[in-house]
């Protein structure tokens, strides 16, 4: 009996490590991506704000040519895609760690 005792606590112990290496890592990698997003949109805000100073110079002045135009709009519309895209694997990662997180709890209260 004891040594079955000894057998779930060596376990226990185990799967307590291995949860916190987990935790752990997912922590690095949330950091990663939040360090990630917050160095691209200071970068994405000033793309932007070149661009539409760029526009606002080309309707201004009388050599804009539609052909530039279009380019902008489609550098725009590709950037609204590139952040959207990188929103939603910022917000599925936060959902994996949620859902970790949860899963870790619950065998945090099995385990006690």
């Amino acid at each position: 009996m004891d040594e079955l005792r000894n057998m779930l606590f060596s376990w226990q112990q185990q799967m307590v490590l291995r949860l916190k290496e987990i935790q752990t890592q997912s922590e690095t990698r949330f950091a990663k991506i939040e360090a990630e997003l917050s160095s691209f949109i200071p970068a994405g805000n000033q793309r932007f704000s070149e661009v539409e100073r760029r526009v606002v110079e080309e309707e201004n002045s009388s050599q804009a040519s539609v052909s530039e135009l279009r380019k902008v709009k489609e550098y725009l519309q590709q950037q609204i895609v590139e952040r959207k895209d990188k929103e939603a694997a910022v917000y599925n990662e936060l959902k994996k760690i949620e859902t970790y997180l949860d899963e870790y709890q619950m065998i945090r209260k099995k385990l006690q």
